[in-house]
């Protein structure tokens, strides 16, 4: 029986009532994209962030409103301390950055000399104002021994789509010790490349650019979709982990729109990088587990045409079965398999963008 005769028949069957909730509405009345850049409110208008966490340092990030630059970029202070409150005692380290229009006046300080197994908390300073308070945790040290570690992970957050509920309950969990969480992983698609889509709209989710092409307009989705409260709230939590996914911009290689994708987001994602452009890395949690975050995007072949609504598939297109096609490409192919058969930790953890069994 063919994929799509048993979705039908399963659906008539089994779901009917559900089914016919959730289908999109077949004539949506979707706001006029003006194409003009978004622009959020406040000194810090797309909150503060941690990211990738070693023992001893962690990456933390902010925007500055331009508005407060007078041309010449704006001085920005961090404050990092052990304890909520910034007492005398607690901060721990100072450290200054410049945030400058050709980054869009985002700033991204690796501040290292921490303790492992660490909770920090930090603030961005400039003269036009103080940022809310972030929270993050540096990773337990290999050799350490086990420490139990709770991972979220969400991905695919269309922003005309919805309302960032999931996100406000990540960020109650950290009202309870018992539910806390040490990192969020974020798979790909933070935004999207197109506006509306799939006959779908929320009332109040408007985005300004329907198809983003340049880094103009992909900042512009960063910082639309970075103004939302709940998802500033998590950020503000926990350190993240970061990949891009097709929709972040870059399908494939040669993508016309990934120049401008993969420079919004390298200004607007914070990310360690082995070296420069490179996304998929390795993070050690103590000898709990290591997370083997994947590129499924710059080095694949390229997708092939879809047939359908639900995409494709083998009947369609037998190609797909080639075995001299390549996702990863091979070194970072053999990249994965040797940190894979060579980690000590006790689970091994991939990070991926895709799902990598059959649909």
């Amino acid at each position: 029986m063919r994929r799509r005769e048993f979705l039908g028949a399963s659906g008539a069957a089994a779901g009917g009532a559900f089914l016919t909730a959730c289908v999109p509405r077949p004539t949506p009345s979707y706001p006029d994209s003006t194409g003009v850049g978004f622009e959020g409110v406040g000194p810090f208008p797309s909150g503060v962030g941690s990211a990738d966490p070693t023992p001893t340092s962690v990456l933390l990030w902010t925007r500055v409103h331009p508005g407060v630059d007078s041309g010449s970029g704006v001085d920005v202070e961090v404050e990092l301390s052990r304890g909520p409150t910034f007492a005398r005692g607690e901060v721990v380290a100072t450290l200054g950055v410049r945030a400058i229009a050709a980054h869009d006046h985002c700033v991204t300080v690796d501040a290292g000399g921490l303790e492992p197994a660490s909770r920090y908390w930090y603030r961005f300073r400039h003269s036009g104002g103080t940022s809310q308070i972030g929270r993050t945790k540096t990773a337990p040290s290999p050799g350490s021994g086990s420490h139990p570690v709770r991972v979220a992970a969400f991905s695919c957050q269309r922003w005309t789509h919805g309302w960032y509920t999931a996100h406000a309950d990540m960020a109650a969990l950290a009202q309870d010790p018992a539910t806390d969480l040490d990192l969020v992983v974020c798979l790909g698609d933070y935004v999207y490349d197109t506006g509306y889509a799939d006959k779908v709209y929320v009332p109040g989710r408007d985005d300004p650019v329907q198809d983003a092409l340049t880094v103009g307009d992909f900042r512009s989705k960063y910082r639309l979709y970075r103004s939302d409260p709940n998802l500033q709230a998590v950020h503000a939590l926990y350190p993240f982990i970061h990949v891009f996914d097709n929709h972040d911009g870059m399908d494939s290689p040669g993508d016309e729109q990934a120049t401008g994708a993969l420079g919004a987001f390298f200004e607007h994602i914070p990310v360690r990088t082995p070296e420069p452009g490179r996304i998929h890395r390795a993070l050690r949690w103590g000898d709990s587990f290591e997370l083997f975050m994947t590129d499924q995007r710059s080095f694949r072949d390229p997708t092939l045409e879809e047939t359908g609504p639900l995409g494709t598939s083998t009947f369609e297109r037998p190609e797909i079965l080639d075995p001299d096609r390549t996702m990863l490409g091979t070194a970072q192919r053999d990249w994965l398999l040797d940190g894979l058969c060579g980690s000590t930790a006790q689970w091994k953890v991939m990070g991926s963008q895709l799902m990598f069994w059959p649909w």
